[in-house]
């Protein structure tokens, strides 16, 4: 039905595109509204606050961390235990079966060394080897010494004081018969039997190395 206006005219609904923009006003109002919504229901928890630049914390892990270092061990000792001399009972040549000894009329610095029948327990007839290789005399405490530190063959082998030195460092072969040579370490010659002698009171000396029976002893135990 068509009312009329206040003058008598009859009045006009409203126009249609009035109505369509009024839909599209509304629409636009509602999406807003909602979006809103929606952007309040993302945002973070109350108390939490990040900045701008900081490292996203790492997940807990179940696995404990490995230490920064090794556990300390133990140190090792700061030099080996000291070497302890070496005693012989007696030592006796392998060519004569004779025994080291010191020339009986002469037992002060200067005496001869010599091969002597081997009198058990006897005195001159022991010696002990010390770690830096010098072979001291049970009966004298003197050490055999190659005489004037000569470094030639032949050269004479006396009992001096003990005095540490080169020409009375004897170094020590063993063979794989039990037997034993003894090597000066200034000249790097041997003790040995004079002329490869067996007799009784034969002088020993120094000579070149050859394995022969006249540079082989062997050690017997105290």
């Amino acid at each position: 039905m068509t009312r009329s206006n206040v003058y008598g005219s009859p009045r006009r609904g409203p126009h249609p595109l009035v109505l369509i923009a009024l839909g599209v006003l509304l629409v636009g109002v509602l999406t807003g509204i909602a979006l809103g919504f929606q952007a309040l229901n993302d945002a973070d928890p109350i108390g939490t606050v990040k900045v701008a630049g900081s490292p996203t914390p790492a997940p807990a892990s179940s696995r404990p961390a490995p230490p920064s270092s090794p556990p300390p061990t133990s140190a090792p000792p700061s030099s080996a235990p000291p070497q302890q001399p070496q005693q012989f009972g007696a030592v006796r040549g392998q060519g004569s079966n004779l025994c080291l000894d010191v020339q009986p009329d002469q037992p002060t610095a200067g005496g001869l060394l010599m091969i002597l029948p081997c009198t058990p327990g006897s005195p001159s007839q022991r010696w002990q080897r010390t770690p830096t290789g010098m072979m001291v005399n049970g009966a004298t405490g003197l050490c055999i010494t190659v005489a004037g530190a000569a470094v030639e063959d032949n050269a004479r082998v006396q009992q001096e004081p003990c005095g540490d030195a080169p020409h009375q460092r004897w170094a020590l072969f063993l063979d794989a018969d039990g037997s034993a040579s003894f090597g000066a370490q200034h000249s790097g010659r041997c003790l040995d039997v004079q002329g490869g002698g067996t007799a009784p009171g034969t002088p020993v000396q120094q000579f070149g190395c050859n394995g022969t029976p006249a540079q082989r002893w062997f050690l017997q135990p105290v």
